[in-house]
């Protein structure tokens, strides 16, 4: 056979076996080539993928960077600002809390989005919460987000371009490293300003791990214009030293140039070459309740007030409507509507909500009260750092950024203070730092029928053996301004329903054993339970 022949025969050939394969793409049952089919192959079963609750949910296509969203007109009472980056992470929480944030229509949330760790090469984020009206996402790349940083520092230590240069690149460099986005917090109004309502009074930060009860009721709207800084507590006995910081999760500031300003003391923020070459180190990571409540409390003469915000307990009562810490949990197995000794905790609870859910229905109906009230007392107090730290403080951050204080008060107040409604402030610039007890609201489960407002003066309510000081017993509930979930997300039971709170729905945490949802009518509609319970 000739050359060409040969050639041409090899074409042939080729060009028959590309058809076959053609063949066998388009036709799924013809056998491959060198396949046993003599024996019935088992059908195709597919593998179940077991639920694991911090599976990552399939993010939708990234939409189209826009112009950011007006603020809304009129001016909101008050706007948070949250810093938002894609990262590997648990996320499940927000939709209820996007969704508490909802539930509280004076209030506005900028969420400041921006891709911190390069997860999504530089492009916003997918929206996350749609549909919900006082929630404006904004979308910023790295680059813009270090420039309005630069613009606002700069402006404050009139830099020149090589300085501004500089400024930049180490921005650009520490971003990644500041983890939680502490490092420039208390300047959030004056960076992100085009983005706020010129008319905008008061701004804030808080985390996004937590659920909002009630601004209406729990957020002290009567005091907010005379002071700079309002931040949160929760409540505390009285025996040991008072820690005083402001916490990440929650505070609320004066809109105004000279608050900002006065944050700029903070040692690495105070002077170009002091941020450049940082002489005194690295601010600690959690800079907020270190530093910035060092500067604060002790070096500025602004006016403060901590107020009781945080439901917190082992126990507690989540809704739109209100969040509520279970105060006495472990009496609740003797409660009346439960009366079994040998049930636990969480059954009892659960098995009392027929009479709790009623009781959130009431309070969600009274009218907010004054902050302050003729019953209130109040003392001075000195506040001590450095060399006059009580040595039994314990910190998460250098001694040296540490506040406290001693109490003359809590002695005279129910469980040393615990349950009463604690403030510390200093109310005019410069001035003495006083503690002050109000009364507590506490919704009894034992004799509920002493939380009707007709009764509000009841000389053998539990409110008034509270403001006697007197030790109280049986299981009561304490609303909170905001439930923060930072223990419940890293339980083994964590999970969460298919869909954000809704209106009615009542969610009870219990942190050792889980969560359960109730609806309105009190039917049990989902539960994330270990029986067996975790160490706490």
């Amino acid at each position: 056979m000739g050359s060409r022949n040969f050639v041409c025969l090899v074409l042939v050939c080729g060009a028959l076996l590309s058809l076959w394969s053609l063949f066998r793409s388009s036709n799924p049952s013809s056998p491959a080539l060198h396949e046993d089919t003599t024996d019935a192959r088992p059908p195709y079963k597919h593998e179940t993928v077991p639920h694991h609750p911090h599976a990552p949910v399939p993010v939708p296509p990234t939409p189209p960077k826009e112009d950011p969203p007006p603020p809304t007109n009129p001016a909101p009472a008050l706007t948070l600002i949250v810093l938002w980056s894609p990262h590997k992470r648990n996320e499940d929480y927000l939709p209820s809390f996007f969704a508490s944030v909802g539930a509280n229509p004076a209030i506005d949330l900028l969420l400041i989005k921006f891709d911190k760790y390069g997860y999504d090469d530089g492009q916003c984020e997918r929206l996350h919460a749609q549909g919900v009206r006082n929630v404006r996402e904004v979308c910023l790349d790295v680059e813009e987000f270090v420039g309005l940083h630069v613009d606002y520092f700069c402006g404050v230590w009139g830099c020149d371009h090589k300085q501004r240069e500089v400024v930049e690149r180490v921005l650009e460099e520490r971003v990644p490293l500041d983890r939680v986005n502490s490092m420039y917090r208390p300047f959030r109004a004056e960076i992100f300003k085009q983005f706020l309502h010129p008319d905008l009074k008061l701004w804030g930060w808080c985390d996004l791990d937590q659920i909002f009860g009630s601004f209406a009721r729990m957020f002290p709207w009567d005091l907010a214009p005379s002071y700079d800084v309002l931040f949160a507590s929760w409540p505390v006995h009285g025996y040991t030293s008072q820690h005083l910081f402001v916490p990440g999760h929650f505070a609320v500031f004066r809109r105004a140039p000279d608050v900002a300003a006065a944050f700029l003391q903070v040692h690495f923020l105070k002077s170009y070459e002091a941020f450049v070459r940082l002489p005194e180190g690295m601010p600690s990571e959690a800079v907020e309740e270190a530093e910035f409540s060092h500067v604060l409390l002790m070096r500025t003469p602004l006016t403060f007030v901590r107020f009781p915000a945080m439901a917190e307990s082992m126990y507690h009562l989540d809704s739109l409507n209100g969040v509520f810490a279970i105060e006495n949990a472990a009496d609740a197995p003797n409660l009346p509507i439960v009366n079994n000794p040998d049930s636990s905790i969480g059954d009892a609870i659960a098995s009392a909500r027929h009479q709790i859910l009623p009781l959130l229905v009431q309070r969600k109906s009274e009218p907010a009260r004054p902050t302050f009230s003729a019953q209130g007392v109040e003392s001075n107090v000195e506040l001590l750092s450095g060399a006059k730290l009580p040595k039994d403080l314990d910190l998460w951050f250098p001694r040296g950024f540490g506040v406290a204080y001693h109490s003359s008060l809590s002695a005279s107040q129910s469980d040393m203070g615990r349950n009463a409604r604690r403030y510390v402030l200093r109310r005019a610039r410069g001035g003495a730092v006083s503690e002050r007890f109000e009364p507590e609201r506490p919704i009894s489960l034992v004799h509920p029928e002493s939380n009707s407002n007709s009764n509000s003066n009841d000389e053998d309510g539990m409110e008034a053996a509270m403001h006697r000081g007197e030790h109280v017993k049986g299981t009561w509930l304490r609303e909170g301004l905001y439930v923060h979930l930072q223990h419940e997300k890293y339980r083994k039971w964590w999970d969460v329903p298919d869909h954000a709170l809704g209106e009615g729905e009542v969610m009870f945490v219990d942190r050792a054993h889980g969560a359960r949802l109730w609806d309105g009518a009190g039917r049990e509609v989902w539960r994330s339970w270990r029986e067996e319970g975790e160490d706490w």
